[in-house]
């Protein structure tokens, strides 16, 4: 008599696998017919589907009929910003999901024009009320220039980005003013504590809090953070052969390597200290990240 399983969406799913992956060996169909008690028709149906489900979900992408230039357009763009691509990898993600090739020009011409586009939007538009204004340099290529970039706080829109300029503070000045004349206004300004940006903020804007963003103080703490980590890492490494050494000194043995170190207390009191300080300073950098 055959025993009836109460049956789940794994189990089936484990038949068809097993059905799948055992093709052509004989036997393997009789078996789980009588193991699950199912016809040996219904197990070539469930095989059939599975085979199917598979073949729809691994098959490439049929290529798709085309939206519009708009369609083509805001695909580019939110694979440029949203996924952070080439122009490269937006060719391929095009081929791949759109079934379209798109030259290389295309796309940069795609890219060129909705950047002038944003600018002409920047430089018409202002908001109605005072925000809180975020100033940053985002270094390129070209040594001692930077594109300067001003960000609203609150909402993440974009009021100012130049083109390469030198980092100083003319270049920041000019930017600042050039934003009162488009009619943006600010209550406070932040920054990553450059002097330039500095500079700028004392010349146009005096009386206006400025003050440091979190970003890069909590960043500057991680930076230092693993240096101790990796002095810690270090030191725990040198311990055995630090040992060793001592040994070969005990033995009226000469030391070996530059700059052998021999003694095992001043090392072991060396790497405490470290572990002290690299501990310390993780505790310290939890509560300014808890305050801030």
């Amino acid at each position: 008599m055959v025993q009836r399983h109460s049956r789940t969406a794994y189990d089936y799913a484990q038949w068809v696998s097993t059905r799948l992956g055992q093709h052509g060996n004989y036997g393997v169909v009789s078996m789980l017919s009588q193991q699950i008690g199912v016809a040996r028709q219904t197990l070539y149906r469930w095989k059939a589907r599975g085979q199917a489900a598979l073949e729809a979900a691994f098959s490439p992408v049929a290529p798709r009929a085309e939206g519009g230039p708009a369609h083509l357009e805001r695909a580019i763009l939110t694979l440029l910003l949203e996924g952070h691509a080439s122009y490269r990898g937006i060719q391929a993600c095009l081929q791949v999901l759109l079934g379209q090739h798109v030259s290389l020009g295309k796309i940069a011409g795609v890219v060129e024009r909705a950047g002038k586009l944003a600018q002409d939007w920047i430089g018409c538009d202002a908001p109605e009320t005072r925000r809180s204004l975020a100033l940053d340099e985002l270094y390129g290529s070209e040594h001692g220039q930077a594109y300067l970039n001003v960000v609203a706080v609150d909402s993440g829109a974009v009021w100012a980005s130049t083109s390469p300029v030198p980092v100083d503070g003319e270049s920041w000045t000019r930017l600042m003013w050039q934003l009162q004349e488009q009619g943006v206004q600010w209550q406070s300004t932040v920054s990553d504590g450059g002097r330039t940006i500095g500079e700028a903020v004392s010349t146009v804007t005096p009386e206006r809090p400025h003050q440091r963003d979190v970003w890069h103080v909590l960043r500057l703490c991680q930076q230092v953070q693993a240096r101790l980590d990796l002095l810690v890492k270090r030191l725990e490494q040198q311990v055995p052969v630090v040992a060793r050494q001592a040994a070969r000194l005990a033995a009226g043995k000469g030391l070996r390597g530059r700059c052998p170190k021999s003694d095992v207390d001043a090392h072991a009191a060396e790497l405490a200290q470290a572990h002290s300080v690299a501990e310390g300073l993780g505790y310290l950098s939890g509560e300014l990240h808890r305050r801030l």
